[in-house]
């Protein structure tokens, strides 16, 4: 197809990359994924970079397993930050001035307000503004047009130390790519699973759990209200097994793997010839899954928004194949826990559960795409408006001459009216 836009969109795990090339077509009708690959992660350890060079060659390598030539050569790549890395914080605050109506430039002023909290070198991935309220009266959902003296509102920012990703994007940067777009995990996951479901409406807990950490976001009225991150995720479970079971890390993943695959019977066989009991692998499952389910209640009771979770959670990521761990998150939780798949896209009509971070940051970064040809067009438009106007009066200097400068203004104002 001709006349598309291409991005280049990689998802950096613990064990794996997972790098997406997709296209949208100009007119922003049409999406398509054009290859989905993964390759083994290295440099990576508790979703942080441990060597930011070996972290370069496993990127690389996952662009030269492109079999299109023209994407090896893509420049630009939209990546995801979660994990430890996450920061929060919410702030309320209110701006007064003479009776008007609001602007756009009012609501962007109590943005500016609660970014001044933040520290030089803090890096904002994604802002929300609710509760907003006009001259302290009822909460509204859009204030622009409205006149008011008064504008307030909840400001929530998530946010990430530029000084902790340094690592992740110099290793980027050193295998040759550019970094078009940054964006929260959490938040993509949360746009590829829920994006077409009223949970955000009515409240709910996403909560993908993937290889190396366990990303929480809270979502009502279509708002994000919270988010958190722990390292906790299935490479805890590889490391329990290898440490249980006293085998290598290749060993625990093979038998994690079968776990996780549903190819392990009573008992399973490595590929060493060790016997791994499924009760036994099981148990060593159940205890991190307690502890994810531990920390995912602490999260929802720390936020403060327990009652607004009228669609309960909705699991993503890896971890989320493990057929148990909705039953013992709901055991442990008391709450509503289902899980969900990232949605289909055509080239890529069925989707697994680890590939919802991945899905997601390309559906942010076709929304960016969107929103500055947007931009593009409006400003297009008032320049040609500009010039048109220019033109108008320039052709009408010799009319303002001869005539009346009363008939001619008349004239000029209503071609001016036109344009405005």
């Amino acid at each position: 197809m001709e006349d598309n836009i291409t991005k280049l969109i990689m998802d950096i795990g613990n064990s794996h990359i997972k790098l997406l090339v997709g296209e949208v077509s100009t007119d922003f009708t049409r999406i398509k994924v054009l290859q989905y690959v993964e390759v083994p992660t290295k440099g990576m350890k508790k979703s942080m970079v441990e060597s930011s060079d070996e972290l370069s060659y496993s990127i690389q390598r996952a662009l030269k397993s492109l079999e299109n030539p023209e994407h090896r050569e893509l420049e630009k790549v939209t990546i995801g930050i979660g994990g430890k890395y996450i920061q929060s914080k919410t702030r309320k605050l209110f701006i007064e001035f003479e009776e008007r109506e609001v602007e756009e430039s009012d609501v962007e002023k109590l943005y500016e307000l609660a970014e001044e909290c933040l520290e030089t070198g803090e890096l904002i991935l994604k802002r929300e503004m609710y509760n907003i309220k006009i001259n302290s009266a009822g909460i509204v959902k859009n204030p622009i047009g409205l006149v008011a003296n008064r504008l307030e509102a909840n400001v929530h920012l998530v946010y990430v130390d530029r000084e902790d990703i340094e690592k992740l994007t110099a290793a980027i940067i050193d295998a040759g790519l550019e970094i078009e777009n940054i964006y929260l995990n959490a938040y993509a996951s949360l746009k590829s699973t829920l994006i077409d479901e009223e949970s955000t409406k009515m409240g709910v807990a996403l909560v993908d759990i993937g290889e190396g950490a366990t990303d929480i976001i809270i979502s009502k009225n279509h708002k994000i209200i919270y988010a958190k991150s722990a390292n906790l995720g299935g490479i805890h479970f590889m490391s329990d097994i290898m440490y249980l079971f006293r085998v290598s890390e290749e060993e625990a993943r093979e038998v994690y793997s079968a776990y996780i695959k549903g190819e392990m019977k009573e008992k399973y066989i490595s590929s060493s010839g060790k016997c791994f009991a499924k009760e036994d692998v099981e148990k060593i499952i159940d205890a991190r899954i307690g502890d994810i389910a531990t920390f995912i209640l602490n999260t929802i009771q720390e936020s403060g928004f327990t009652g607004y979770l009228g669609q309960g959670m909705v699991l993503t990521g890896g971890v989320a194949s493990l057929d148990r761990l909705v039953g013992k998150i709901n055991g442990q939780t008391g709450g509503i826990v289902r899980r969900k798949k990232p949605l289909s896209i055509r080239g890529l009509e069925d989707p697994e559960y680890k590939m919802a971070t991945v899905i997601g940051l390309f559906l942010e970064a076709i929304e960016e795409e969107m929103e500055l040809q947007q931009k593009r067009n409006e400003q297009e438009e008032v320049k040609v408006q500009n010039d048109d106007l220019e033109e108008l009066l320039e052709s009408h200097n010799h009319d303002v001459e001869r005539k009346s400068s009363g008939e001619a203004m008349v004239k000029i104002k209503k071609w001016i009216s036109y344009f405005i």
